[in-house]
């Protein structure tokens, strides 16, 4: 049995130089009427546990980019 291809996998690893082993893809589709939908799409037999953690390492990235952001901010405010 052949494995099914999986678009996202393969789009991950054209991003990197490594391979894909755990993904998660969350976005917010809006269509024409303007009605949005949210989808999350994991990897295939991904364990809940790998799926929450990923989440959790992104949103921890992304509150470091945040306050990095912010601390920059206030030191070029305090610089004037």
């Amino acid at each position: 049995m052949t494995k099914k291809t999986d678009i996202l996998e393969q789009y991950v690893n054209s991003l990197g130089a490594g391979w894909c082993i755990r993904y998660v893809m969350i976005a917010i589709v809006e269509d024409a009427d303007g009605e949005q939908n949210f989808i999350i799409q994991c990897s295939p037999d991904q364990t809940a546990a790998e799926t929450i953690g990923l989440c959790e390492a992104v949103s921890h990235i992304q509150k470091a980019k945040i306050a990095h952001a912010w601390i920059q901010q206030e030191t070029e405010t305090d610089d004037e």
